[in-house]
């Protein structure tokens, strides 16, 4: 499935056509299949140059697609702080803020590296895990490591539970060997 024509602009970083295109009506809002709109892309991107054209032909800075990430989530995730913050302030000003109180911070990792922990067991594998089984449970899988040290599959808190066993050996090797911590301008 090819994406929608305000994206492709957005990917290949075709400003002109972006902005011809809205000025012709386009829907600013169009979404992909994964329900990302061209001003979530170019959040990911860090292309403020189009986030500031589509926001002109209003696009909806706070519009979320499957993953429920607004385009200053987006934008902070992939490290665009400037860009974050400059749609952060677009929200404020148009009394849209989307910011999730009481939503716990996470990161992700790859799941082989959670089993570098001695007593770390994957919930979703049944009975004792053999040597075999831990590697392919770990094969480049993507689990979530939240704010509260739980691990899951899922980027939502609580949903489809990997690892809830938190100890303060568990927190020990997540902030000093995983160096897990949330980012200063979360706090």
């Amino acid at each position: 499935m090819s994406s929608p024509m305000l994206i492709e602009f957005v990917k290949q970083g075709k400003i002109q056509d972006l902005g011809a295109s809205l000025s012709s009506g386009a829907d600013p809002n169009e979404q992909d299949e994964s329900g990302w709109t061209a001003l979530n892309w170019a959040a990911g991107k860090g292309a403020l140059d189009c986030i500031q054209v589509l926001l002109k032909h209003g696009a909806d800075p706070v519009l979320t697609g499957r993953d429920s990430r607004t385009p200053s989530m987006i934008a902070r995730a992939a490290g665009h702080r400037t860009v974050a913050e400059a749609l952060e302030q677009t929200e404020r000003a148009r009394g849209v803020s989307a910011q999730a109180p009481g939503r716990l911070y996470c990161k992700a990792y790859f799941l082989d590296l959670l089993y570098r922990f001695s007593n770390f067991t994957d919930a979703r594998v049944a009975g004792d895990a053999s040597e075999a089984q831990r590697d392919r449970a770990g094969e480049r899988q993507i689990v979530y490591l939240h704010e509260d040290f739980t691990v899951t599959a899922s980027v939502w808190h609580g949903e489809d539970v990997v690892f809830a066993n938190v100890t303060n050996e568990w927190i020990d090797f997540c902030r000093n060997e995983l160096q897990f911590e949330i980012p200063e301008d979360l706090l």
